[in-house]
């Protein structure tokens, strides 16, 4: 996969991953498949109707997944490819709004659909 490939990917993936994310979360469940594993903070989510109704429960009012950071590389001689995303977690309020920070690695890979995410881990992070 030529460098070029891989980035665009990355960027188009990151783009919608969050616009489904911060919208219709159910629409997340087109990116895993059922062997796609996420691991939030601590706890683990197998196969993608696991991991979506996580993402919902997670949903708040006033809550936005900004991502500010992407990199990525390819991953392994398929086509897969490693993308690290770092951002923020902004819950607005009426009289505030409170920032967190986060980190988040997807590997993508490649099936008969096309790419889909296999692994992904999220973190906050503090200090």
């Amino acid at each position: 996969m030529a460098t070029h490939d891989y980035a665009e990917l990355a960027r188009q993936f990151t783009q919608a991953y969050y616009e489904f994310l911060n919208g219709d979360v159910y629409k997340l469940a087109g990116v895993y498949r059922d062997n796609s594993m996420l691991t939030f903070e601590s706890d683990s989510f197998l196969g993608a109707s696991s991991i979506v109704e996580h993402y919902n429960k997670q949903k708040v009012e006033g809550k936005v997944v900004v991502p500010a950071t992407q990199d990525a590389q390819p991953s392994n001689d398929q086509g897969g490819v490693i993308v690290l995303v770092t951002g923020l977690i902004e819950i607005h309020t009426p009289d505030e709004v409170q920032s967190f920070k986060f980190s988040q690695v997807f590997q993508l890979l490649q099936d008969a659909q096309g790419f889909f995410v296999f692994n992904d881990v999220f973190k906050l992070v503090y200090g």
